[in-house]
């Protein structure tokens, strides 16, 4: 929830900048696991498809997967790298 003196984000972009300035992820999700590694070509994939413009539409990325392959780490690898940008 947003704090009352916090004006809603112009943009699909101003609302994402919000969120990734977020302290913390929902549901206790607020740490990369150290031993997560590899997934740079599709955290490379990923980002590129975010990063491309079109101002006037959201933009979604579907991550599929059976349980325990990866897809929240790999959510939160790419946050933490776009928060250190």
């Amino acid at each position: 929830m947003r704090p009352a003196n916090h004006a809603a984000p112009s943009s699909p972009w101003e609302h994402a900048k919000d969120l990734l300035e977020r302290p913390s992820f929902p549901h206790g999700l607020d740490a990369v696991n150290s031993l997560f590694s590899g997934r740079s070509q599709e955290l490379d994939q990923i980002r590129n498809v975010l990063s491309m413009p079109n101002e006037d539409r959201q933009k979604r990325y579907v991550i599929t997967g059976i349980g325990g392959i990866g897809k929240s780490e790999l959510c939160l690898r790419l946050v933490e790298q776009l928060r250190s940008q």
